[in-house]
């Protein structure tokens, strides 16, 4: 992510979209050649869906990358869905289309930029991640998906100024929501205000 910035001046937008706006691949595809699959990167189809004729057969295997190891089966073959999301939504990091600049972020260092979820469902070309609107402020929530993992006590969470760092489950709700927003604490996090209702 750090790379990508440094080459393109912002992050990634949360997803590429056609000249409609309907959403055709991930961010996750845009950063596959930093990955060491610039050869795959190449190959696929920019003016077509994750999912369309062409780039179905390039998008659907696994990718190492992609997969938690301790989402690992071995019994089973590996999934091509992903277990790193962004968090999508209003004063988010990720806004969809558009992307973010570092100088967006009131405090990169306290800005969540990629989050762990266990069977996320995602495809990791698939242009859908977690919407701050219908997710848990909850690390290994109960119910509903939202950020998780199969680490003991809770979950990494990758910042907007590259470091990574382990959030325990029981982080506050309104903290993470904090995290979650490009502003920080404040009247105008409008994810804490969810958070607390």
């Amino acid at each position: 992510m750090r790379s990508y910035r440094q080459d393109y001046g912002s992050f990634p937008p949360a997803y590429v979209a056609d000249a409609q706006g309907k959403p055709l691949y991930s961010w996750r595809v845009l950063i596959l050649p930093y990955l060491e699959e610039g050869n795959l990167y190449k190959s696929i189809h920019k003016d077509e869906a994750w999912d369309g004729p062409n780039n179905a057969k390039l998008t659907d295997s696994h990718l190492e990358a992609f997969g938690c190891p301790e989402n690992r089966d071995s019994t089973k073959p590996p999934p091509t869905s992903t277990n790193y999301l962004a968090v999508v939504g209003p004063h988010t990091a990720w806004t969809g289309a558009k992307p973010r600049k570092r100088s967006d972020f009131k405090d990169p260092s306290k800005t969540i930029l990629v989050v762990q979820v266990v069977n996320s469902g995602i495809d990791w070309a698939e242009p859908r991640d977690l919407y701050i609107g219908q997710m848990p402020f909850a690390i290994n929530p109960t119910a509903g998906q939202g950020i998780s993992s199969n680490r003991p006590g809770g979950a990494l969470v990758l910042f907007a100024d590259a470091h990574v760092d382990f959030l325990e489950n029981s982080t506050d709700p309104k903290k993470l929501a904090e995290m979650l927003d490009i502003d920080g604490p404040g009247p105008s996090n409008s994810a804490a205000e969810g958070a607390s209702r």
